[in-house]
């Protein structure tokens, strides 16, 4: 096995989820009550809202609910060869189960509902290229996070999509900030300057978008986040409305990833592991 994510719940240390990739099986998840002695396999394929049959699906994220080891949020890429419209087909999906594994439900519609509004701001796509646009924006989900106080409140971070904030649980997302805004600006203006007959897919949006790496919530003030990017380490006191850059003593911009306790932060850097002075 390969690709493997394993948290531990925090309130239940006996009970253990592993996220691995199988040779010829695809992504699989498993789950043991009894510290790793004994293991079953969970099936979370079936819960997708996609024709069967058609993608490959990688699971991405795995997330327990720090007050609840049964609660579970899974990012999930779902990727065909077919190319329905203008856009690469690939899909993204956020399944949720509340009973540790044996029913999921797909909520994701809420946060594409979400991207889509924003990118209908575009002067140059169709409703069904801002569905595609969404789900290929989302589909490169690497982070995803539970407010330790409040398990309503979860946080995605996708590498080219931005940050994203539900308040709800998942039924409703926001996308705070303007990232969102800038990327369909620039998009439209890239696209018209220099790349009126290009096909839609991520090496435009490669050309000039933020690399959001991973979020990390302090566990002892949920509203303070860090964000790792391309770009440095940003803070948020406001549970991610606004964002401050902390950057300095960074030797490189690029943060791969960011690590925080209730009095330490790490960052892992291109160029070494930093630790925050404030």
């Amino acid at each position: 096995m390969k690709d493997t994510i394993i948290p531990f719940p925090p309130i239940n240390t006996e009970k253990i989820f592993e996220a691995a990739k199988k040779e010829n099986n695809g992504n699989i998840l498993l789950k043991s009550e009894d510290t790793g002695f004994s293991w079953t396999q969970i099936d979370w394929q079936k819960w997708l809202q996609v024709e069967q049959g058609k993608y490959t699906h990688k699971l991405t994220n795995l997330c327990v609910d720090p007050q609840s080891s049964n609660t579970l949020f899974i990012t999930v890429r779902s990727t065909t060869n077919e190319v329905f419209y203008s856009l690469q087909s690939d899909y993204f999906h956020l399944l949720k189960t509340s009973d540790g594994g044996n029913t999921w439900k797909d909520i994701t519609q809420g946060m594409c509902t979400t991207v889509e509004s924003i990118w209908s701001l575009s002067k140059l796509l169709n409703s069904k290229d801002r569905t595609q646009m969404a789900h290929l924006l989302l589909s490169s989900s690497n982070s995803v996070a539970i407010d330790p106080f409040n398990s309503k409140i979860i946080y995605i971070t996708t590498s080219k999509g931005g940050f994203y904030r539900t308040d709800d649980g998942g039924i409703t997302w926001k996308s705070p900030g303007n990232y969102l805004k800038d990327l369909v600006n620039g998009f439209d203006n890239y696209w018209t300057q220099k790349c009126k007959d290009c096909q839609v897919n991520l090496k435009i949006i490669n050309s000039f978008n933020v690399s959001f790496n991973n979020i990390a919530i302090n566990p002892s003030d949920s509203k303070i986040l860090y964000l790792a990017t391309n770009m440095g380490v940003y803070k948020s006191y406001d549970h991610g409305d606004t964002w401050q850059l902390l950057n300095n003593g960074l030797l490189g911009k690029s943060v791969n990833k960011v690590m925080t306790s209730s009095d330490l932060v790490v960052a892992e850097g291109e160029n070494g592991i930093y630790i925050l002075t404030e």
